[in-house]
């Protein structure tokens, strides 16, 4: 197999004109991501795809995307200790838990 040349290889944003009907690589869902939902996650600002060429094919993506989980603040009664005495774990984030469970939901 020939080596690459790195420096052959460039990276562009996404854009409706890229033709990438021809990509493929071992994951499915990889497959339908870049051909039917990355565009509109970037229209919706979820995230941002780069596709890598090389000999004018594409070859791969990356997609970025930033993203935060919102949470309550605690309160000092809602941290409940496991009963090894060493891990702690909110009662709400566990809901089904009882105090020092460790039993999976």
């Amino acid at each position: 197999m020939a080596s690459i040349d790195w420096d052959s290889i460039s990276v562009e944003p996404l854009d409706r004109h890229h033709d990438i009907s021809d990509f493929h690589c071992a994951s499915d869902d990889l497959d339908d991501f870049i051909k039917n939902d990355a565009l509109l996650e970037q229209k919706c600002m979820l995230s941002r795809t780069y596709l890598f060429f090389y000999e004018g094919h594409v070859i791969g993506f990356v997609s970025l995307s930033a993203d935060s989980v919102a949470v309550q603040r605690l309160k000092t009664d809602d941290i409940v200790r496991k009963q090894d005495g060493r891990s702690l774990y909110s009662n709400l984030v566990y809901p089904n838990r009882s105090h020092g469970s460790d039993k999976a939901i």
